[in-house]
């Protein structure tokens, strides 16, 4: 039996796929926990998961559209959501003591955890926005931004150095929740090119 802690957006579409891979380890006999916002999730969890409250924090609209859709994902949502949740994620893994965290692609938080405790993790992505990493081909200088967003949240945390890879894609594991026929073959998302 292995201990896995989850981490996910407080974000209904992200949580209920997520969900699905912990009821398939629990039901296997392992042990599942998650990091988050309990009034978030224990609707959809029920009463029986075990939760490592970190509490609940609005976040600034986003844009709808275009770039600056992609810039107020990043600004106001994604690194104020890891600067708010690593310290919570950070006691969780201290009391649950994991053997793994199975981490949301955009809760960063839980990647710099993983990495500063030096425990294996897998990415979950629930969606297909940022699998074949658009950018990375018709847009270089916004990769390039979000890189950059991902390497001063790497710096808040007080972590050496640069990220070793794009904190979106574990190294370890991706699990996409979606399959060739709707995402394409993306190759390897950590591949630089």
């Amino acid at each position: 039996m292995s201990r896995f802690l989850f981490v996910t957006l407080p974000l209904t579409g992200h949580a209920y796929p997520i969900a699905a891979v912990a009821g398939a380890l629990t039901a296997r006999g392992h042990e599942v926990a998650w990091a988050g916002s309990e009034s978030f999730l224990r609707p959809i969890l029920g009463p029986d998961a075990a939760i490592h409250p970190i509490p609940l924090r609005a976040h600034r609209g986003q844009a709808e559209q275009g770039m600056a859709a992609a810039k107020t994902r990043w600004e106001g949502y994604i690194a104020p959501h890891a600067k708010t949740t690593l310290p919570g994620i950070e006691k969780a893994i201290a009391e649950l003591r994991p053997d793994a965290l199975a981490v949301d692609q955009h809760a960063i938080a839980g990647a710099l955890a993983a990495h500063r405790h030096a425990l294996p993790w897998a990415s979950l992505a629930p969606t297909t926005m940022e699998l074949a990493r658009p950018y990375r081909t018709a847009m270089p200088k916004v990769e390039e931004w979000i890189h950059a967003q991902m390497a001063a949240m790497w710096t808040r945390a007080a972590l050496p150095g640069e990220p070793p890879h794009d904190l979106r894609f574990s190294p370890h594991l991706l699990i996409a929740f979606t399959g060739a026929a709707l995402a394409g073959d993306p190759g390897s998302p950590t591949r630089t090119e």
